[in-house]
């Protein structure tokens, strides 16, 4: 399912619905569209970023060697 709307990531928009019960998702409380880049996937998880923006992985920080020059 992910993969499917990722590939349609420009003509989609998202629905955020409140929390339902009885397998109803609820009433819809927005609609957002214009998120057209992914900036991250993390398994079944997808964070979008709407000026294109895309995670990079942090560079470990590493010590400086002082010498006595």
């Amino acid at each position: 399912m992910i993969d499917e709307f990722l590939s349609n990531i420009n003509n989609a928009s998202i629905c955020m619905y409140t929390a339902g019960y009885g397998g109803n998702r609820g009433a819809l409380c927005g609609e957002f569209a214009g998120w057209t880049t992914l900036y991250k996937q993390d398994g079944n998880i997808i964070i979008l970023s709407d000026n294109g923006d895309v995670w990079e992985e942090p560079q470990p920080y590493v010590e400086p060697t002082l010498t006595l020059e």
